[in-house]
């Protein structure tokens, strides 16, 4: 920064869902790191309360549970903006931080009301890419437009997220690419589940959630022989899930283990990793796989293609007839891989520019 203050500014980073997920890490990495609380007063706001409160109190980082509903209906979005906006007047932070897509659009518009000086937005991905109907697609990516518009500037997780959103040259300018980043494990080798059988053992780790394709992988595995599918991770599919199990018949072939802290541990003794996502950015889970030396199948979403570019054992698929013939296959080998981009001193380093060069700008 180009001037010593008495008093650090106060940089309040905001997200919609407290559960534990990819947005989530990024946000506790951040707000966690002594690079960042060096220069800044830190705290926290979340639409709802979660793993993600529990993890930050643990690390005495304030927090705060403004309810903020995950949903898109204009009235109950106005209701949520004054409440916002009378927070951010009482709180007066110099910098705030949004992360997901429903607090972009009202803590954009909730910031600018209440002269919040800079707002910085990270984009881990845009909710007109699932699957709605055209016009809501159409409505929300003109919303975004005007998030990008407000904000001083929007991080992307990926080229593929910037590029996406297909933004006229005055919003592009605003928009800056950084990487999500990992930190450098030593994983523990275990003994592969598969040892001394024909069976192959797969693995998936994500919120139980239509986005995130594990139904997808059930519709096919009947046309599969010797796979066990191993699905770590909770949420609001768990019971049409259990449904398409028992419909398929796949009790014997199909693993629910719910949610596990640090699943990466466990990754080692699994054949393959495998990313059914029908939509992501750039997600934590496929460079946690990358560390474990798990080959990898990634359906072609998002900056995953970007991640595993050159890497031999990693494999794109495009659907699901292409997916069976892969995992009928003999499957990639593990993989050794060390990747500078998605180093997490980058992605600090990179996001604590952007914070002192907006300020810088008004200084």
């Amino acid at each position: 920064m180009k001037r010593s203050l008495e008093k650090k500014p106060k940089l309040l980073y905001m997200i919609t869902k407290a559960n534990w997920g990819g947005a989530q890490k990024y946000v506790f990495e951040l707000v966690t790191n002594p690079m960042i609380r060096k220069d800044f007063t830190v705290s926290v706001i979340t639409g709802n309360e979660g793993e993600l409160n529990e993890r930050l109190k643990q690390k005495g980082i304030p927090t705060t549970f403004l309810p903020i509903k995950n949903s898109y209906n204009p009235f109950t979005a106005i209701f949520e903006i004054r409440k916002m906006v009378l927070f951010l007047k009482k709180e007066k932070p110099f910098l705030i931080h949004i992360n997901s897509s429903k607090m972009a659009l009202v803590a954009s518009l909730a910031g600018r009301i209440a002269g919040v000086p800079h707002i910085i937005f990270t984009a881990h991905n845009w909710t007109f890419t699932e699957r709605r109907t055209w016009y809501i697609k159409l409505t929300l990516r003109f919303f975004f437009y005007s998030v990008v518009h407000l904000c001083s500037k929007t991080i992307c997780v990926a080229e593929n997220v910037k590029n996406t959103l297909k933004a006229p040259p005055f919003l592009r300018k605003k928009m800056v690419v950084i990487y999500n980043g990992v930190d450098a494990v030593t994983v523990k080798t275990l003994p592969k589940l598969s040892e001394g059988s024909p069976v192959r053992h797969i693995v998936s780790i994500g919120e139980l959630h239509p986005n995130k394709g594990q139904d997808s992988v059930l519709s096919i595995l009947p046309f599969i022989d010797n796979v066990q599918y191993h699905i770590i991770g909770e949420g609001k599919m768990r019971a049409k899930l259990e449904a398409l199990i028992n419909k398929k018949g796949l009790e014997h072939k199909v693993t629910l283990y719910g949610h596990i802290e640090n699943a990466q541990a466990l990754l080692p003794q699994y054949d393959l990793f495998l990313l059914p996502s029908r939509t992501e950015a750039l997600p934590y889970v496929i460079l946690e796989a990358l560390q474990s030396g798990l080959p990898i199948i990634a359906r072609r979403v998002g900056g995953v293609p970007e991640i595993i570019q050159g890497v031999s054992s990693a494999i794109i698929y495009d659907n699901d007839n292409e997916l069976i013939d892969l995992l009928k296959k003999e499957l990639p080998k593990p993989i050794v891989w060390n990747d500078s981009r998605f180093a997490i001193d980058n992605m600090i380093r990179k996001t604590a520019f952007e914070y002192h060069n907006q300020i810088d700008d008004k200084v």
